[in-house]
């Protein structure tokens, strides 16, 4: 890394530091990362909290050595993009090879698709923000460099370069940040989760307000196969659950770590088995009734019965 043109430092010395950073901190997230994977998913991995958290401390690293000002913000933000990176690979992989080795798939070839992911993924990505970040000919007579921030929002970039730029340049406003630290904690007494209220904060209503939109479909799906199947106690409980979370969807991101129904004994007999009473309609999900608690492998017990249902209906004259 330290001899890599591409990457900003006005010496060998300080991208090796770069380079110190990203392994400690490297090592550190991507652990993080495929644990909270195998716990709760990787649709619910803090990718951004943990790229702002080694942005944080990378600045702060750098005031330590004496390392102020616009020269180093690049750095800075080099350091939180292989960490993102590197955070995100980390708990897709572990993911996908847990979910191979359940259905008995062979490492080597999941890893090479991986590895054609991760090519493939970089070129497309690269090449739309690009082609994004292009500015049209009337911004460019203004001015205009770059059209994301303008044409586009970009409420995270946004918020990393703030952070960079106050603490690296000794301008941050740190009264807010101790406010958010204070709201955090009201919020967690009040046992909404800070992160996921966080992130909604400065994403902009038109992102939050198809949540909105969503979650009353589903209510409405819900109660729709409530009245056609009388599956009341349980559509009951879970519409409950729903309007809970709905309440605060339009202010927040619901990334809820404890969406999953608590697997007690209480709750096993409003988990639904996977034939109903419509003979070619099956269920299939983590909260079915599999034996297990709602996690990866709930779900693909649910999804092998649910198949083998349908294959013998299918066979069925």
């Amino acid at each position: 890394m330290a001899l890599l043109p591409i990457i900003p430092g006005d010496n060998i010395g300080s991208r090796l530091l770069l380079g110190l950073l990203v392994v400690i901190f490297g090592a550190f997230f991507v652990t993080v990362s495929s644990r909270i994977v195998g716990l709760i998913g990787s649709s619910n991995n803090p990718i951004s909290g943990m790229t702002i958290a080694t942005i944080m401390a990378t600045c702060l690293v750098f005031i330590g050595v004496g390392w102020t000002g616009k020269v180093f913000e690049p750095m800075a933000l080099v350091v939180g993009g292989m960490i993102c990176v590197a955070a995100a690979n980390a708990g897709a992989t572990s993911q996908d090879l847990k979910t191979g080795y359940i259905v008995g798939a062979t490492p080597k070839y999941q890893q090479l698709a991986l590895f054609i992911g991760v090519i493939v993924s970089s070129i497309v990505i690269g090449w739309t923000v690009k082609i994004l970040d292009t500015p049209s000919t009337a911004l460019a007579a203004l001015g205009v460099k770059h059209a994301i921030g303008e044409t586009y929002s970009a409420p995270q970039a946004t918020l990393m370069a703030t952070i960079i730029k106050g603490i690296l340049g000794g301008d941050l406003d740190w009264q807010f940040v101790m406010v958010g630290v204070f709201i955090a904690i009201v919020l967690e007494l009040c046992n909404i989760k800070a992160l996921s209220f966080a992130v909604g904060t400065y994403l902009p209503l038109a992102t939050t307000l198809p949540i909105f939109v969503g979650g009353f479909m589903l209510i409405c799906a819900v109660a729709a196969l409530a009245i056609a199947f009388g599956y009341a106690v349980a559509v009951t409980v879970a519409i409950e659950e729903i309007l809970r979370g709905i309440v605060l969807s339009i202010e927040l991101v619901v990334k809820e770590t404890q969406a999953t129904f608590a697997a007690t004994p209480e709750e096993q007999p409003y988990r639904l088995g996977v034939r109903t009473p419509m003979a070619n309609l099956f269920l299939a999900g983590d909260w079915t009734d599999t034996g297990l608690p709602a996690t990866l492998e709930s779900a693909v017990v649910s999804g092998e019965r649910a198949a083998a249902a349908a294959a013998g209906y299918l066979c069925v004259p």
